[in-house]
């Protein structure tokens, strides 16, 4: 580490404006607008502040740090890392999921601007305000050790041919439920999705069912399949790799189980609570 780090470059313009796409892409525009180039703009702003951010701190050290973030992003990128991944996975007990996408590569060429902008801002000397600093290098640590919303989902195909009679009608079902979108609109289908939580594994399920009128006041709920579990994080903690093993040992008819337990139990209670313990939303629409 150098004797005294030049604290001032924490407020130099580019960096500031690549801190900022970062936390505006990851926390908000990746779930707004998911698209190709909101994908790679945090790939982007974070190799040119990452690198920059550590070098101040080993400023003697500087091209070796870019030459090292270039190698283990590269890594990271290649299936080739896995074993390795898997292994620290297994030993924190955090699950680091990435995607494998070679065409992420391409944020590499963002590095010689950064290091050459780094090394240019070496040269101008100003005065520190330490409680501005102290702020940024914060906002840095949180960023680089966050995520916004840390969850890994796997797509399932279990088939089911559970059927439940409620003593209720198709309104009152869904009246009792939390309903997300327009009900109205699709009073008539009979195909809807159930989102339920396995709160011991911090994870969400999502099972796409028919719902049919049997008599005035009698329907019929017909669990087709399992479609997807959904393993959430903490902000810092992350994913406990623990949590998506045992929620990949879960068989169809514990599945089932859980459905029965959080879905169908709540709607033949005669309880009604405020807060649902599933929601539910046409299987045609996005949750």
């Amino acid at each position: 580490m150098t004797e005294k780090p030049k604290y001032y470059l924490l407020k130099k313009h580019f960096f500031l404006l690549g801190l900022l796409i970062l936390i505006f892409n990851d926390f908000y525009l990746k779930y707004a607008f998911s698209n190709f180039v909101t994908g790679k703009l945090s790939d982007f702003a974070g190799l040119f502040i990452f690198p920059y951010f550590i070098s101040i701190f080993f400023e003697k050290n500087a091209s070796k740090i870019y030459f090292l973030t270039s190698v283990i992003f590269t890594l990271w990128k290649f299936e080739i890392s896995q074993p390795f991944i898997d292994w620290i996975s297994n030993y924190t007990n955090l699950a680091f999921y990435r995607t494998i996408d070679i065409t992420d590569l391409i944020a590499l060429t963002i590095l010689p601007f950064s290091y050459l902008y780094f090394k240019r801002k070496l040269t101008e000397i100003e005065n520190t305000n330490t409680v501005f600093n102290s702020a940024i290098g914060i906002l840095c640590m949180f960023i680089f050790v966050a995520d916004s919303n840390p969850r890994q989902s796997f797509i399932l195909k279990n088939i089911s041919n559970k059927k439940y009679e409620i003593s209720l009608n198709k309104d009152s079902i869904f009246q009792k439920s939390d309903f997300r979108g327009e009900y109205d609109k699709n009073r008539t289908d009979n195909s809807f999705s159930f989102c339920f939580e396995i709160p011991e594994y911090n994870a969400q399920v999502t099972a796409i069912t028919t719902v049919q009128k049997t008599t005035n006041n009698i329907t019929t709920i017909k669990l087709d399949s399992i479609t997807e579990i959904e393993v959430y994080g903490k902000l810092f903690i992350g994913i406990k790799q623990s949590n998506i093993d045992n929620c990949k040992k879960l068989t169809p008819e514990d599945l089932e189980k859980y459905f029965q337990l959080n879905c169908i139990n709540y709607l033949t209670s005669n309880t009604e609570s405020i807060e649902k313990p599933y929601y539910v939303y046409y299987s045609n629409d996005y949750k």
